[in-house]
């Protein structure tokens, strides 16, 4: 089951980046500078140049980015609201 697939990012030379526990792939956002990826372990999302989605496989939960990598960072599916005056208000 794909949910059971550990999710590992494996960075070679910052030009190849192999991930799996990948679910799925959504359409990019913008150019060739950013690739997001929902994994196991959250919405991961690569920023660099040239980025290029090589190899994907949904089924076995691998996929395989290339070009020059600056950054990674995951976020979660929840949203964190600050309190205010209205939420705390409602509380």
């Amino acid at each position: 089951m794909l949910s059971d697939i550990k999710s590992t990012v494996t960075i070679t030379d910052r030009a190849v980046i192999e991930i799996t526990g990948v679910r799925e792939v959504p359409p990019p956002k913008s150019d060739e500078s950013d690739i997001s990826v929902v994994t196991n372990a959250g919405e991961l999302t690569l920023k660099g140049e040239e980025l290029s989605l090589s190899y994907i496989d949904t089924d076995s939960g691998r996929a395989e980015i290339t070009g020059k990598l600056y950054s990674l960072s995951y976020s979660d599916d929840t949203i964190h609201v600050p309190d205010n005056f209205i939420t705390r208000l409602f509380k």
